[in-house]
Formats: C-alpha cells, sequence, structure tokens
C-alpha cells in the first residue's frame, strides 16, 4: 500500500527542484517572505498607503508568512509611529470594523484584541 508523502517530505521534495532547477540554469532563489530584500521591497507598500491615504489611523495586513506584514509595518511606522499596524490572518474572520475605528480614536485602547478576534477569541476592548 503506498502512504502518501510527510508534509516535511513535500517541502523536502520541492526545495530538492527548485535547487535542481536553479543551479541548472544559473538562477537566484530570492524567498517569496524571508529575506531582507523581500521585506525592504514590501515596505513600498506601506508608503504607497501613506501617500494616498496621509491621515489613515491603521492598517490591517494580511500575514502569511509575514514578509508583507513586516515590511510595510517597518515602512509605516518611521513614517508615522502612530499608526496601528493590524495583523490579520487571512483564513480567519475579519474583526469588526468597529474595532478597528475604536482603536484607531483612542489609541490607549487594548489592541491584543483585534488579534485575538481574528483567532475568533471574542474579547471586549478595555484601556491598557
Amino acid at each position: 500500500m503506498l502512504k502518501p508523502p510527510l508534509r516535511s517530505d513535500v517541502k523536502a521534495i520541492r526545495r530538492g527542484k527548485m535547487e535542481e532547477i536553479r543551479d541548472s540554469r544559473g538562477l537566484a532563489f530570492i524567498h517569496p517572505f524571508d529575506a531582507p530584500g523581500t521585506v525592504a521591497g514590501t515596505g513600498t507598500v506601506g508608503l504607497e498607503i501613506l501617500e494616498d491615504l496621509p491621515d489613515c489611523g491603521a492598517i490591517v495586513i494580511a500575514i502569511g508568512g509575514g514578509g508583507l506584514a513586516s515590511g510595510v509595518a517597518l515602512a509605516v511606522k518611521r513614517k508615522r509611529p502612530g499608526c496601528l499596524i493590524l495583523g490579520h490572518d487571512m483564513h480567519r474572520p475579519m474583526p469588526d470594523p468597529r474595532y478597528i475605528e475604536a482603536v484607531t480614536k483612542d489609541p490607549a485602547l487594548d489592541t491584543s484584541f483585534i488579534m485575538m478576534e481574528s483567532f475568533g477569541i471574542s474579547m471586549t476592548l478595555k484601556k491598557r
């Protein structure tokens, strides 16, 4: 009976194939999220958001590998330290927009509820 490969085996097989193609063609591998250049490049997304919405109080960023969120957060926080950066796992329901609005208006509110809410755990707003 055939057993399906373990996830770690599949990742190793994919990585090996990628390296084979890379080496045979003289290419370079650029990691999709775990590389300084990728994170720096995604920072331009944050700068464009601030250019289009200079007074925004919060930005919700999809989180997968973390490269997009890291780049956007680094760029935005450098230009607008008071802007909230909220990460969201896109496989979970979005937090209620009223929560985001409330936190944007009162930064003293505890923002951990937004992350918890995105994991399906209900929390109430409280002062820090």
